[in-house]
């Protein structure tokens, strides 16, 4: 390479360098915070809050009130957005939470605070005998009782909470997700038998017959059978012939008149 090559290359990495240099210099003036600079606006966002959601924008302000960390009006290099998160995430409703600063923007935004919450999702209503009600969400995490007035499926009887976590957790995500349990299954039954097992009845919406599960085991196949007998005997019979349907058997449906 001869010396105009090397020395136009030469001037050429210098002036990226320089380009650079700039750029880095400028984004973090771009950042930094003015001293003076106040909490205008506080933005909360929810996520995966369908239906009638167990917070608003009001229960997270009176979270933040109540830490003493609610940012209006603060000064916006006083307002810490990790300490915001881990007190909203202290509330057994919140899944999980963002905060960060809107500052110094080049649209214009200044003195914005932006809270994204993402709000844990019930699956299934407890009732255990003899206690207060409770929701349990797809992550098996327990959620006191509020006022959450969204249709769910209720367990009711003699349930722990280690088998409301694990089990009915589980078994209520399902029936969530699919439309014909959706809209059929209406309450969950739960009795332990001499062993210790869980023993489940399931009471649809439609008809005089409850549908025996036994254990949980399987339910996923046990229900595949069920629509079957639904689809092809129903028709025939009605859906008052039967008082009970026992699906605790493998490959049978056990009708009781």
């Amino acid at each position: 390479m001869n010396a105009k090559k090397i020395l136009k290359a030469s001037i050429l990495l210098l002036a990226f360098v320089a380009v650079s240099a700039f750029l880095v210099y400028a984004f973090a003036e771009l950042r930094k915070e003015n001293p003076k600079e106040r909490c205008e606006t506080v933005e909360i966002e929810f996520e995966n809050a369908a239906g009638q959601p167990f917070l608003n924008e009001q229960n997270i302000m009176d979270l933040l009130r109540q830490a003493n960390l609610y940012p209006k009006g603060r000064l916006m290099s006083d307002v810490d957005a990790s300490k915001i998160e881990e007190a909203l995430k202290d509330s057994r409703f919140v899944r999980d939470v963002t905060c960060y600063k809107v500052g110094n923007n080049p649209d214009g935004d200044k003195g914005r605070i932006r809270i994204v919450v993402s709000l844990r999702t019930p699956v299934i209503y407890v009732l255990p005998d003899g206690e207060d009600g409770y929701y349990v969400d797809a992550e098996g995490v327990v959620i006191p009782n509020s006022s959450y007035s969204r249709n769910l499926l209720t367990a009711t009887g003699q349930i722990s909470p280690s088998f409301a976590s694990r089990s009915l957790s589980a078994f209520g995500e399902y029936v969530g997700r699919d439309s014909l349990w959706n809209n059929l299954i209406e309450q969950v039954y739960v009795v332990r038998d001499s062993r210790g097992r869980y023993k489940v009845t399931l009471v649809p919406r439609i008809g005089n017959h409850t549908v025996y599960l036994g254990t949980l085991d399987k339910y996923e196949t046990k229900l595949r059978r069920l629509a079957i007998f639904y689809r092809e005997a129903i028709p025939k019979v009605g859906w008052v012939k039967y008082k009970q349907l026992n699906l605790e058997y493998d490959n049978q449906v056990v009708c009781t008149r």
